[in-house]
């Protein structure tokens, strides 16, 4: 369960993903966001948060690696979490904003 995803950008756009398993051989039973994250044993509630993070960038037609770009680039952009704060809920807290957000604008354009 301990996989390592190394995510390399290239020049021309497209982007390197190597998955490295563990010495155990064993699949990782999450989605690659979890590796990303550093979660190896994620709890309910966390592997909750990673599906609707997943769920938010997957899109159409999207590879892992892009996935997992948009949301590294998103996790740059943003401030530093808090001492007690997970990356993961960081990430989890602005998607759940952001579809707040979509939300109401449609509500507001129905209008």
């Amino acid at each position: 369960m301990n996989d390592e995803i190394v995510v390399t950008p290239k020049d021309n756009g497209h982007m390197d993903v190597e998955v490295k398993p563990s010495e155990a051989g064993v699949v990782q039973e999450f989605t690659p966001l979890s590796g990303m994250m550093d979660i190896t044993e994620p709890s309910k509630e966390d592997s909750e948060k990673l599906s609707t993070v997943w769920d938010y960038f997957k899109g159409e037609n999207k590879s892992n690696a892009e996935i997992l770009y948009a949301i590294k680039s998103l996790e740059n952009r943003m401030a530093a979490p808090s001492l007690n704060e997970s990356r993961l809920n960081k990430v989890y807290q602005w998607v759940r904003v952001r579809k707040d957000i979509e939300s109401n604008e449609k509500l507001l354009n129905s209008l």
